[in-house]
């Protein structure tokens, strides 16, 4: 991650994270969080399929220490340089997630 995060409970847990198919774990292999909003698998007409939303939603749990650094270092880049763009909708929309991921909205 080429930004820390201001959060320290997010700097104890090693990334990356991976998402295993019920679970998250962290870059060690250690559980982090057992996934259980909705089944990991869906049995249309009595067919076995992992369910896509279960999956979906995991996957972009496990990304989004490395989202949320990434969308920092970026607005943190154009705000330095002065680019225009820095108060464009998108980057205000960025700086709102970012609010919102670490608690301040």
């Amino acid at each position: 991650m080429s930004k820390e995060l201001k959060d320290p409970w997010v700097k104890e847990t090693p990334e990356p994270w991976k998402f295993d198919g019920h679970g998250i774990n962290d870059a060690e292999g250690k559980r982090i969080a057992k996934v259980c909003s909705c089944e990991p698998y869906i049995y249309p007409e009595g067919r076995v399929e992992r369910n896509k939303e279960f999956d979906r939603i995991s996957n972009l749990f496990a990304g989004a220490p490395e989202l949320l650094a990434a969308l920092i270092s970026v607005t943190d880049h154009l705000e330095r340089i002065g680019d225009s763009r820095k108060d464009a909708p998108f980057i205000k929309q960025a700086r709102a997630a970012i609010a919102k991921a670490e608690g301040r909205s």
